[in-house]
């Protein structure tokens, strides 16, 4: 565990640098990319530790900063489809399951159309 934090605290030192430098210069879309990268992999890294919500909010951010047209752009664009569909997969399936054992229960009213 205690490798995982040290690589997100050098993640963190890399982002910090990466901001500083847009700031005492104009702000490019490669310095935007490379920030994207590193938030890319810290999602990588948070997804590898059980920590989704997390990861997917790295990727959220890394969205903002890779380049539209990188391949890196379209496999955050794919993770992020495929977690969060999953995640409202399990809720969708969690729903039905609770309105089918309160029509089991009788605890439903049928719906008048009409």
């Amino acid at each position: 565990m205690g490798n995982f934090e040290e690589v997100l605290k050098q993640d963190q030192k890399s982002l910090d640098i990466n901001q500083k430098n847009s700031n005492l210069k104009s702000s490019n879309e490669s310095d935007n990319h490379s920030e994207g990268l590193i938030l890319m992999n810290r999602g990588i890294l948070y997804k590898d530790q059980g920590k989704l919500k997390k990861a997917i909010q790295e990727w959220k951010n890394a969205l903002e900063k890779l380049n539209k047209d990188s391949p890196e752009f379209l496999q955050v664009d794919e993770w992020l489809w495929t977690y969060l569909f999953n995640k409202s997969e399990d809720k969708l399936s969690l729903l039905a399951d609770e309105a089918l054992l309160e029509f089991e229960q009788g605890k439903t009213n049928p719906l008048d159309f009409l």
